[in-house]
């Protein structure tokens, strides 16, 4: 029986691949090949059970020829209105520039969890994309059963009411990498995405040019000791000698190796016991420039162990 299934399972495949798809508005033989992945999935995937099961019917075929169909007619069709939005090899969808709407975004995507469900979104770029909070909400529905690893929201106002919406969907999610800067997130936010990075696969995240205080950076402080975070990007904030002492107690026993804490409100005490708990952390780089709270005693402690000198 099992050797009899697979025999079928390479019939099915052989007649995906073989078979005459007519398809007259599809003329890409290269687009065609960049997804025959695809093809070879839907065969795979052909549903196999008990022997009666078994036979290809000319029905079963031509719902296969018609998802093959859909399929390219898809991807032509967003390839034609949005050129550049697909990269099928790397597995992005960049939406950057291309004045798109939340509603048309939205779609898309679940379109090609649709017509294309072995072609796994790794990135996805939505930079400028204006989406505000209802389409961080949106996307954050998107997230947790989706493939994505690395995630750019930049500049999208997407708010506290976002960055809450979005923090909740990182433990359920695959991402990587966020970058979530210049979107108008305060603390209620900066709190809800620290208490998400402890369960959660995040290695980089960058929040930088909010309106994070010291409030937020203590909350995101506290979530260095036991989240998985190499490269934070929190510059461009509000914080200050608090925020700055909290984050430095947390260093020794983080997995941070790039931290950038520049443009904030950061006087002498925090920079001092940043570099105090420097010697004892998994820090390779560290940007604290443009800190002007930072004095002649703080510029001293910063030349003499990290020779980073505040601008």
């Amino acid at each position: 029986m099992k050797s009899f299934k697979k025999l079928m399972l390479l019939v099915a495949v052989l007649a995906v691949t073989s078979s005459t798809v007519n398809c007259s508005h599809i003329n890409s033989e290269e687009r065609a090949k960049r997804i025959e992945d695809e093809f070879l999935n839907i065969a795979v995937n052909f549903r196999v059970g008990t022997s009666s099961d078994l036979n290809l019917s000319s029905r079963n075929q031509m719902l296969m020829d018609r998802r093959v169909c859909d399929a390219l007619s898809f991807v032509d069709s967003i390839n034609g209105e949005f050129p550049g939005l697909i990269n099928l090899e790397d597995g992005v969808l960049d939406f950057s520039g291309k004045n798109i709407s939340i509603g048309e975004i939205i779609r898309i995507i679940k379109s090609f969890i649709e017509f294309l469900p072995s072609f796994s979104i790794t990135t996805l770029n939505l930079k400028d994309c204006e989406i505000g909070s209802n389409g961080a909400i949106a996307i954050a529905e998107i997230l947790s059963h989706s493939s994505i690893k690395n995630l750019n929201l930049f500049r999208n106002g997407i708010g506290d009411v976002g960055a809450i919406a979005i923090a909740n969907s990182l433990s359920s999610s695959s991402l990587a990498s966020i970058n979530i800067s210049y979107n108008e997130i305060g603390d209620d936010g900066a709190i809800a995405i620290a208490n998400s990075l402890t369960s959660s696969s995040i290695t980089k995240i960058n929040i930088s040019c909010n309106r994070i205080g010291d409030v937020g950076a203590i909350a995101i402080a506290n979530s260095l000791t036991s989240s998985f975070l190499a490269s934070i990007n929190i510059s461009c904030n509000r914080i200050g000698n608090e925020g700055a002492i909290a984050i430095a107690n947390s260093l020794p026993s983080s997995f941070l190796a790039i931290i950038n804490i520049s443009c904030n409100r950061i006087g002498d005490e925090g920079a001092i016991a940043i570099v105090a708990s420097l010697p004892n952390s998994s820090v390779t780089g560290m940007d604290i420039r443009w800190n002007h709270g930072i004095g002649d005693d703080g510029t001293f402690s910063l030349y003499r162990f990290t020779k980073i000198i505040k601008h």
